[in-house]
């Protein structure tokens, strides 16, 4: 697996080679322009109908068409997906430490509502289902999925 562009080829990957680039873009720039030619460019951009070409296999599409994949759910196609989050949050409990409510920040003493009040939460986690079809996954990148059927693989060898 070849890791994934993190500069201005980020989200780019050809659909017919997997390949990570280099890419031939049909953009828009901003060029001197002299009698003997164009000397410099600034802000080189590109719209999702913008016409691509990969370098390695000469495969012709859109920019649109290049956007490496997120999840999709393989059964139905969806892009939403229930999942996971842990947070943390001010709560105020009863004397046996059973919750009453969640705090405000007006329930803070005054010499400590200066101080931040905020909740926190994670980055979401899996499983991951979705919310159309309740196909559940363990990971959401396919990265993810192909780099934990390689480590299962490798675990129990290669299946028949």
């Amino acid at each position: 697996m070849s890791p994934k562009n993190t500069n201005v080829l980020e989200g780019f990957e050809c659909p017919n080679c997997g390949s990570l680039g280099p890419f031939r873009i049909a953009a828009k720039s901003v060029f001197e322009v002299y009698d003997s030619g164009a000397d410099s460019f600034t802000d080189v951009e590109w719209e999702d109908n913008s016409a691509v070409v990969c370098c390695s296999c000469e495969h012709e599409g859109t920019v649109k068409s290049f956007a490496r994949p997120g999840m999709e759910c393989a059964r139905c196609g969806g892009r939403q997906f229930f999942a996971r989050q842990t947070g943390y949050r001010r709560v105020i409990v009863d004397d046996t430490g059973d919750f009453v409510r969640v705090a405000s920040h007006v329930d803070q003493p005054t010499e400590v509502q200066s101080l931040a009040f905020e909740e926190t939460w994670s980055k979401p986690y899996g499983p991951y289902v979705c919310t159309a079809c309740n196909e559940e996954f363990d990971d959401l990148t396919p990265e993810e999925r192909e780099q934990a059927d390689n480590d299962a693989e490798a675990a129990t060898g290669p299946s028949e």
